[in-house]
C-alpha cells in the first residue's frame, strides 16, 4: 500500500467521480482506476460502487477513506516537523468552527494566523459540535471550537468564555423582559437546531434537569433560516390572535 493511492482514494471520494478526479489530481483515469482496483486487492474489500453517474464510497469505503485522512495528514505533520525552523512554523493546521461563531470568528481568525503565522496554511471547517468532536477524536482535525463539549482524557480542553442564552422572537412593540425562565418558554412553539448541534444539547440538558418539555415545531441548522422562521412564525400567531 502506497501514499499515493491513499491520496487518489480521497481524491476520488471528494470528487464523486475518475473524470472530476483526474482533472483535480491531474493523473489520467486509467491510473487512478487501477491504483484503486489494486487497493481494492489489497485491503480484500470493495471500496466504490460504481454507476453511470460516478463513484460512491461504499460502507467499508468511508471507513477506510476516514483512517486514510489520518495517516496522509499525519504524515504532513512529520514533514512539516522536519523542514520548519523553530520560528518558522509551517503546514497545515485544521480548525473547526460550529456555523454560530464561523459566521463572526472566521475573518478575525484567518487575519490573526496570516498576521502571526505567514507559514501556516489554515483550513477552516463549518460544522455542527457533535461532528466537530468525532473528527478532532479521529485526528481530521488539529483543533476545534465546540459548546459544552464532554471532557475527553485524550483532548486538551480549554475554556473561551461563558454565553448568556436568550429566547428571540419578534416583539412587535411588546415588552422585553430581562430574563425568560425556560418554563416560560415552553409554552411557546420553538425553532432549534438539531440534536447534533451542541447548542441544542445545552438546551436539552438544562429542560431534563428542570424537568420542562419544549414545544419544537422544527429543527433548522442554519442561523439565517432559523431568524427568518421565527419572524414568520411570530407574524403568523400574530394574524391569528388579531383575527380571533
Amino acid at each position: 500500500m502506497e501514499l499515493r493511492q491513499l491520496r487518489y482514494l480521497v481524491g476520488i471520494s471528494e470528487a464523486g467521480s475518475l473524470l472530476a478526479a483526474s482533472r483535480t489530481l491531474h493523473v489520467a483515469q486509467p491510473a487512478l482506476s487501477q491504483a484503486i482496483a489494486t487497493l481494492e486487492y489489497e485491503v480484500g474489500v470493495k471500496l466504490f460502487t460504481r454507476t453511470n453517474r460516478g463513484m460512491a464510497l461504499t460502507d467499508d469505503g468511508r471507513t477506510f477513506v476516514e483512517h486514510a485522512r489520518i495517516v496522509l495528514a499525519d504524515v504532513e505533520r512529520a514533514k512539516g516537523a522536519v523542514r520548519r525552523e523553530s520560528t518558522d512554523l509551517r503546514g497545515e493546521v485544521a480548525v473547526g468552527l460550529p456555523t454560530t461563531v464561523a459566521l463572526v470568528a472566521t475573518l478575525p481568525i484567518l487575519q490573526a494566523a496570516r498576521r502571526r503565522y505567514p507559514g501556516i496554511r489554515l483550513k477552516l471547517i463549518e460544522s455542527h459540535t457533535g461532528f466537530l468532536q468525532e473528527w478532532l477524536q479521529t485526528g481530521r482535525l488539529d483543533l476545534a471550537l465546540l459548546f459544552a463539549a464532554p471532557s475527553e482524557s485524550a483532548i486538551e480542553q480549554r475554556p473561551l468564555l461563558e454565553e448568556r442564552l436568550g429566547l428571540v422572537t419578534r416583539t412587535d412593540g411588546a415588552p422585553v423582559l430581562p430574563e425568560t425562565a425556560l418554563s416560560d418558554a415552553a409554552r411557546h412553539p420553538l425553532v432549534l437546531p438539531s440534536r447534533d448541534h451542541g447548542l441544542r444539547r445545552i438546551v436539552d440538558e438544562a429542560c431534563a434537569r428542570c424537568g420542562v418539555e419544549l414545544d419544537v415545531v422544527a429543527e433548522i441548522d442554519s442561523l439565517p433560516n432559523i431568524k427568518k422562521a421565527v419572524d414568520r412564525m411570530a407574524a403568523a400567531v400574530e394574524q391569528a390572535r388579531v383575527a380571533a
